[in-house]
């Protein structure tokens, strides 16, 4: 289907399970390149969540194709694909959320006691915004700014007390 001979893709790849991985390799550098951007960039937590979760809807609704292919992988019996380890992505975006959040808590934005759980439902949202968009990537029921309206509504939870906010 990509026009390649089987030569010419075996002098790149070993065999389909270096393919395999060398696909998931270009994955899991790009998944890391766009989760530290917002880790250089000025602005409060919530600015910085929005950010993150806008620029990880991009890239995956631009690659819904590869998208699902991570989900097979993820999701695949034993021993159907090359042994991978997937959870290097879930540390990327977990050490991610919590310096964004550790940030929010520094500047007086957060509560530490509520960074699990916020952590908690920032991963499920993310998961939420993949699965949507496996289901229906032209039109996912999922939107960037439902993205930002959820993050808020999260962080609302979680805020510091305000003034004459009770605690």
């Amino acid at each position: 289907m990509a026009g390649v001979t089987k030569p010419t893709l075996y002098y790149y790849f070993k065999n389909k399970d270096d393919l395999c991985i060398k696909l998931m390799d270009l994955a899991m550098e790009t998944y890391a390149k766009v989760l530290k951007e917002p880790l250089k960039q000025p602005g409060n937590v919530r600015w910085r969540l929005a950010t993150l979760f806008s620029s990880l809807y991009a890239i995956l609704r631009a690659n819904t194709d590869f998208l699902r292919f991570s989900y097979w992988a993820f999701y695949a019996p034993q021993g159907a694909i090359p042994p991978y380890d997937l959870t290097v992505a879930n540390d990327y975006l977990r050490s991610t959320l919590e310096e964004i959040l550790q940030g929010g808590v520094t500047a007086g934005e957060l509560r530490a006691e509520k960074v699990e759980l916020v952590i908690l439902l920032l991963t499920g949202l993310m998961r939420n915004m993949e699965e949507l968009l496996v289901i229906n990537p032209t039109n996912p029921a999922i939107t960037p700014s439902d993205l930002a309206a959820a993050i808020g509504l999260i962080l609302d939870g979680a805020r510091a007390p305000q003034g004459g906010d009770r605690p």
